[in-house]
């Protein structure tokens, strides 16, 4: 339950940026199908998607915190141990890591129509910033270089294998496999 209710006010934080209603969208979230049968399971969907919408609201506002010369490092370890979360509960977690190192590449270059763009500074705060999204990828090198060790490869890599493996099968035609089959 707590996975669901996080994934909720993270999405309603995150929805705040760019919408007057928030709230609508958190229950569109809580209202979908999708949703409701994978956060009522075992699944770990659920804790993907709250450590996916905490990692991207919290790199958002260490972004911002970093744009104000305050410190953004709380912010930013706390963003990249829900980058790990979501890519330990899902592969998938790891595209959101070029994704926060695009906000924070187009956050240093934004400014309204016509503008100059950030100052020398900030641009080298924040893309110094980027060098925090070594640690979920290195921590997460270390997991699957355990994995190999305790199971003979990565399980990353067995799962890509095994994937290829069933594509293969079940795009392969018919009568191929009624030859084989012989």
């Amino acid at each position: 339950l707590a996975p669901a209710l996080l994934a909720i006010a993270g999405s309603w934080r995150l929805a705040r940026r760019w919408t007057s209603r928030p709230t609508l969208a958190a229950l569109l979230l809580l209202a979908s199908p999708a949703y409701f049968v994978s956060a009522t399971s075992v699944m770990g969907d659920i804790v993907f998607l709250a450590a996916l919408v905490w990692a991207l609201e919290l790199w958002l506002v260490a972004d911002e915190r970093e744009a104000l010369l305050a410190s953004g490092g709380g912010a930013r370890s706390a963003a990249c141990a829900c980058l790990l979360a979501a890519a330990l509960a899902k592969h998938v977690g790891l595209a959101a890591v070029p994704l926060c190192a695009l906000a924070t590449v187009l956050r240093a270059w934004e400014g309204p129509a016509g503008a100059r763009p950030a100052a020398d500074a900030t641009r080298a705060a924040r893309a110094s910033s980027l060098m925090w999204l070594a640690l979920p990828l290195a921590a997460l090198g270390l997991v699957e270089t355990w994995n190999a060790h305790a199971y003979g490869e990565p399980l990353f890599l067995r799962g890509m294998r095994e994937n290829r493996a069933l594509h293969a099968t079940l795009l392969e035609p018919a009568w191929a496999r009624s030859f084989a089959a012989l």
